[in-house]
């Protein structure tokens, strides 16, 4: 079975179900798709595409033709829906493509990154592309070409996008070594901004290449990452204070524990049903004999195979407080060794490398803290209001991309604070009294008094 079958059995097999304007929809997350020059004759042999078609559109693309007659005048109907004009559409993005071929061809530097963004140009759009970015590398004469989608129909959109770059690979005067589809980070983590991706790679169009990004709390490692194959010529400073490295060099360990469940499981459990008794135990034993014998478990990617969606745990002991359930991914993860090359990787507390580039002229800030309130396990700490606040230090006088949700309320906060600038601290020198109080076993808050009297 070729490998876009596989993929097709994945969403039927293991992807989730959603609800939109558009009706249900079955998906899938974090997926990466690696097509050597054999995969992709698998697949354009094995699955019917409407290649002289999709030549057509993409020559089309290319002169930037926004008609939709013209691309009736060739058969395509599928931008019928449009109207009668492509608005800031493929054509808007893909005729960068021609002059971009054409350096490529000229340079052909084994050290540079060649990349054709397909974001916003700020206009008015009826149709953005499912790729969001594709990166052309070449490696010992050969071709690498690395593509970013936002989004994508499996079912229809998927193949015509890999028959897209294989046409675009063919106008290359090297010999194609693969094509790999980017979705997100490779391996799962608490917070990651894929969901912003796109949105993300507009905001960096503003700045030149060269422009010194520092990535405060790195996370997945996603923001840089992205912001290194968009401005290849950057410097981006990405702080892996969670060791997201250490994770992905253990990606060949995580996969063959994984692979070990997956067998255990075999078909003994449905797909999202509870694992319980003699099995549940074997699959402890078997992830402690992994701790024992080497030294690590990555619990997080495990946790998203395991355990119910969205829940993480750090250890055996904790995970053994939880209902175990059969979300086994049914393949390992990419090894995406590429995945941070070019990043300039630190390791602290975010104050320092703050401290560390702050006087740096023309340095943008890249800000991602955990949201406020928010028990983040994963991260070994309990992000409070204090903490929280004082990150805003940061924006102060500097470029910056931010990140927060409504559940912080961090944006009425700082208006009120804005209109209130006289207030100073109102509970500065009262008397403050506590008293815990419980809901369940499990579950307690503090209730509070404060108290002042003022010098009459």
């Amino acid at each position: 079975m070729n490998k876009y079958y596989q993929i097709l059995g994945k969403v039927l097999s293991s992807g989730k179900m959603q609800s939109n304007k558009k009706g249900n929809i079955r998906y899938l997350l974090n997926e990466q798709l690696t097509l050597l020059p054999a995969d992709l004759l698998d697949i354009f042999e094995g699955h019917t595409i409407a290649r002289k078609k999709l030549k057509n559109e993409l020559q089309l693309f290319m002169r930037g033709e926004r008609n939709v007659e013209k691309y009736r005048e060739v058969g395509i109907n599928w931008w019928d829906y449009c109207g009668s004009i492509l608005v800031n559409s493929y054509p808007t993005y893909f005729e960068k493509l021609p002059p971009l071929i054409e350096r490529i061809k000229k340079e052909k530097r084994n050290s540079k990154n060649y990349i054709l963004f397909l974001g916003s140009t700020g206009t008015e759009s009826n149709q953005a592309p499912c790729l969001s970015l594709v990166q052309f590398q070449i490696e010992q004469g050969e071709l690498v070409m690395t593509a970013y989608q936002r989004s994508s129909d499996a079912n229809l959109g998927l193949p015509a996008d890999i028959y897209h770059l294989y046409l675009i690979s063919r106008q290359i005067e090297l010999p194609l070594k693969s094509i790999t589809l980017n979705l997100s980070a490779p391996l799962p983590f608490v917070g990651q901004k894929r969901m912003f991706a796109k949105e993300f790679m507009k905001v960096l169009e503003q700045y030149p290449d060269g422009t010194l990004f520092v990535d405060l709390f790195g996370g997945s490692g996603l923001l840089s990452h992205i912001a290194k194959s968009l401005k290849p010529h950057s410097t981006v400073i990405y702080n892996d204070f969670d060791n997201y490295r250490f994770r992905m060099k253990h990606i060949p360990q995580t996969n063959q524990l994984l692979a070990d469940i997956r067998e255990m499981v075999g078909n003994s459990v449905p797909r999202h049903k509870i694992i319980k008794g003699e099995l549940r135990e074997r699959i402890f034993s078997r992830i402690e004999q992994e701790e024992n014998t080497t030294g690590y478990v990555d619990f997080i990617t495990l946790s998203s195979s395991i355990l119910f969606s969205m829940k993480y745990k750090l250890s055996v002991q904790d995970m053994r407080k939880e209902a175990l359930y059969n979300n086994i991914r049914k393949t390992g993860y990419p090894e995406c060794t590429d995945y941070l090359e070019g990043l300039e990787i630190v390791s602290c507390d975010y104050k320092e490398v703050f401290n560390r580039y702050k006087d740096i002229p023309g340095v943008v800030f890249l800000v991602d803290p955990p949201y406020l309130s928010t028990d983040v396990g994963t991260y070994n700490m309990y992000w409070n209001m204090a903490d929280y606040l004082d990150v805003l230090n940061v924006l102060k006088g500097h470029s910056y991309v931010y990140f927060t949700s409504n559940k912080s309320s961090i944006l009425e906060l700082c208006e009120w604070i804005g209109r209130n600038r006289d207030l100073g601290n109102p509970f500065e020198n009262c008397t403050k009294v506590e008293f815990n109080a419980h809901m369940n076993y499990s579950s307690s808050y503090t209730d509070m008094m404060l108290y002042k009297k003022e010098a009459a």
